[in-house]
């Protein structure tokens, strides 16, 4: 049975369609701008009319990229940014289309929800139904004696969160973070193993397994291993990437679209460079070359250092200089 997207993708061709890249790839609506990036195929009008077929859902809902994947688009993220004194917000929508599922590679891991290892029974109660709180509470550590307004209702909790994890520091606690990480069938127990490893050494081969981690369908798995991932790149010093360059590759082509900024930070923190580009980008990059087509520094300027450290220089603003030199590229 067809999809809607596949429905309608087909229906644009016989239809004579023109390409996305022809088309704008901005929605306005009230109090909010949407720019929607990694369009090739598909127009803006494809993707409101298979949103309307899908239910009460638009390009600007926060559900838009929930629904996507949900019609058949392998990947899709959504993020917002308000400037400060601005009353409009800026949504950028980026996805992965259908045609082009090749291109995800996420690793599927059992995903109990329930299970939580013995020896770390001292996780915050809650935090086991709604383990996103998890990485949210690590994240407030740099607020650490002066919780933000919004956080400090759940102060005691975010307490508690540091102290287990400060506690969890020893040699034997992070060769057992590494293992679960690696293959244990609860969800939770890889979202805490995977913050451990934020807490000890950077060395090159823990980089690379949050690196695999990073490609986990499960996306708070995939988001806690790009946040320690982060952590540990803040140590800038050169790494040995090619034992994960698979990894990388599939990310920087759309595998894991969330966390893209942050793999592209670290590996420009720990000596990506010129020697690099072919491995990392030869035949893919797509969804890094898809950020430079954004109206938005905050989006299109990591892609743009991420390039030029991989290049070794800048080659300006313009997408198409970008796009012809990756495409130049060869894998070795």
């Amino acid at each position: 049975m067809k999809t809607i997207a596949a429905s309608l993708l087909a229906g644009a061709v016989l239809a004579g369609a023109a390409p996305a890249n022809a088309q704008p790839n901005v929605v306005r609506v009230p109090g909010k701008v949407v720019e929607v990036l990694g369009l090739e195929d598909w127009t803006v009008p494809m993707l409101e009319e298979a949103l309307r077929r899908k239910g009460e859902v638009s390009l600007a809902s926060h559900a838009c990229a929930v629904a996507l994947q949900q019609i058949g688009f392998p990947a899709a993220t959504s993020s917002t940014t308000m400037t400060m004194g601005d009353t409009v917000e800026y949504v950028t929508l980026t996805l992965v289309e259908p045609a082009d599922s090749v291109r995800v590679r996420r690793l599927y891991l059992p995903d109990d929800t329930t299970s939580v290892r013995q020896e770390w029974s001292g996780l915050p109660a809650r935090l086991r139904t709604q383990p996103g709180r998890y990485k949210d509470a690590l994240e407030m550590m740099a607020w650490e004696g002066h919780l933000p307004d919004m956080s400090r209702r759940d102060s005691l909790e975010i307490q508690r969160v540091w102290d287990f994890w400060k506690s969890h520091g020893t040699p034997a606690d992070l060769a057992l973070a590494r293992r679960v990480l690696a293959a244990d069938s609860g969800m939770l127990n890889r979202v805490v193993a995977a913050s451990l490893l934020a807490y000890g050494p950077a060395t090159d081969e823990v980089l690379h397994q949050l690196m695999h981690s990073v490609r986990e369908q499960n996306d708070i798995v995939s988001g806690m291993a790009a946040y320690s991932l982060t952590t540990l790149a803040r140590t800038p010093r050169r790494v040995d990437w090619a034992p994960a360059v698979d990894d990388i590759h599939a990310i920087l082509r759309g595998t894991s679209l969330w966390n893209l900024d942050e793999v592209m930070n670290a590996l420009v923190a720990t000596g990506a460079d010129s020697t690099h580009a072919a491995r990392f980008l030869a035949g893919g990059g797509e969804a890094v070359l898809a950020r430079l087509d954004s109206r938005s520094e905050d989006v299109s300027g990591p892609a743009r250092r991420f390039l030029t450290a991989l290049r070794g220089e800048d080659l300006g603003a313009d997408p198409a200089a970008w796009r012809a030199w990756v495409a130049s590229l060869r894998a070795e």
